[in-house]
């Protein structure tokens, strides 16, 4: 079809206002060991892997999503991992109509074996990080729906933006069974290389009895030999 100077002009306006999609959406997965691309399909948003693969995924929007805003994948096995709580981003509207939050990530939730008997649930702890030191920056050109020389083009309406964005992160903090054992994961922020990124500290091991069976302290090292796991409370037997 053709697209008229007009008709062209206030698409570009209502694109810079963030009222149309103009790039299709990338998805990366990673869990278990297997990675990939994701591709939706834009007629019946079907999804399908990249490479190929014969993971089965139902997304988490478009004309094939499910009833709720997760995504689930089925592996060649049977096991099913649902991916249900949402990393929220926040980025400042380049047409300054305020901040707009959006879904950035999909966390897993949940896996279950092909048989049901196993099924494992992970739990997370919430925390807001703002301005990574990752900023980036815009320039837009503004188009006025008057006629120029230059096809409605002003060239003096060149603005930088800055975006400062804020996520609100999760951060796995508990790996629930359901025989009842569990393993809770202890981390802080006390990174040396990433003032806002969250260090390993290690890993404890409790029984269905809720007794500890197993501790993990870890060590990490910026410069020279790397540190080595120390178990602490290590069960024989």
């Amino acid at each position: 079809g053709k697209l008229e100077a007009e008709e062209y002009l206030r698409f570009e306006r209502e694109n810079a206002e963030g009222k149309f999609e103009t790039e299709p959406d990338i998805i990366y997965f990673n869990f278990l060991g297997r990675s990939g691309k994701i591709i939706l399909d834009p007629e019946m948003g079907e999804a399908y892997t990249s490479p190929w693969s014969a993971l089965k995924i139902t997304p988490a929007y478009g004309p094939a999503a499910g009833s709720s805003d997760s995504w689930r994948i089925t592996d060649e096995q049977g096991t099913t991992y649902y991916f249900q709580d949402h990393e929220v981003s926040k980025v400042p509207s380049p047409a300054e109509t305020g901040t707009q939050p959006y879904t950035s990530a999909w966390y897993l939730t949940r896996i279950e074996s092909a048989n049901g008997l196993d099924i494992f649930n992970f739990e997370y702890t919430p925390r807001t990080v703002t301005n990574l030191g990752n900023q980036s920056s815009r320039e837009s050109t503004q188009y006025i729906l008057t006629p120029s020389d230059d096809c409605g083009r002003d060239p003096k309406k060149l603005n930088g933006i800055a975006t400062d964005v804020t996520i609100d992160q999760l951060f796995l903090r508990k790996i629930t069974s359901n025989r009842g054992d569990y393993v809770e994961i202890d981390a802080g922020p006390s990174r040396l290389d990433h003032t806002e990124g969250m260090r390993l500290k290690g890993l404890r091991y409790y029984n269905q009895q809720a007794e500890l069976v197993r501790e993990y302290a870890l060590e990490h090292s910026y410069f020279g030999t790397p540190k080595t796991v120390e178990i602490i409370n290590p069960v024989t037997g």
